[in-house]
């Protein structure tokens, strides 16, 4: 269960329509958030916090993908202050915030190493939903990678560039290794 997998292998199809679903809409400080959920036959629930300015420009807006830490993408995109004219996507970790230890790690670890292999193909089926909706420059999509997010963040560019996506800019910060092994 342990084997290693093609990343390529764990994208969406193209042609497969995820099924969509919108909730949880509010304001907060000038900026409209909402929960959008992705479901995929292949990779899972692909969940992800969308934050646009109260009143959108005429212009199509750049887009800034957070790859945070473990947790859900609300909780990442919350510290970005005055984003400006720009919509942010907090990604939600397929992960539990707080791994299994001991014996509940092994058996659990299937399913993880599952979640963990689907992640890149997760974020970039995220990002080809943004390049679609009207808001959204396409060809000004980057990624901001943070902690765990910097890690993953150059596994979803490849998948992204693979996929025909470009990604415009990768900024990746405290990714809890050394610059080399990052």
């Amino acid at each position: 269960w342990l084997m290693w997998r093609d990343p390529l292998a764990a994208l969406p199809r193209p042609g497969v329509a995820a099924t969509e679903a919108v909730a949880d809409e509010r304001r907060i400080d000038g900026r409209r958030l909402f929960h959008v959920n992705l479901v995929d036959p292949i990779i899972g629930s692909i969940g992800f916090t969308v934050s646009l300015p109260d009143s959108l420009p005429a212009a199509r807006l750049p887009v800034v993908m957070v790859l945070g830490g473990l947790g859900r993408g609300a909780d990442n995109i919350a510290p970005v202050r005055a984003p400006g004219a720009n919509a942010l996507i907090g990604f939600d970790w397929p992960m539990p915030p707080r791994l299994p230890r001991g014996s509940g790690f092994v058996l659990q670890a299937p399913d993880l190493y599952g979640r963990l292999t689907a992640t890149p193909g997760q974020i970039v089926a995220a990002l080809e939903w943004a390049a679609i909706q009207p808001w959204a420059d396409p060809d000004r999509i980057s990624l901001l990678g943070f902690s765990l997010g910097a890690l993953a963040a150059p596994a979803a560019q490849r998948l992204a560039q693979a996929r025909g996506r470009s990604i415009r800019w990768t900024v990746l910060a405290y990714g809890g290794a050394g610059l080399g092994d990052i």
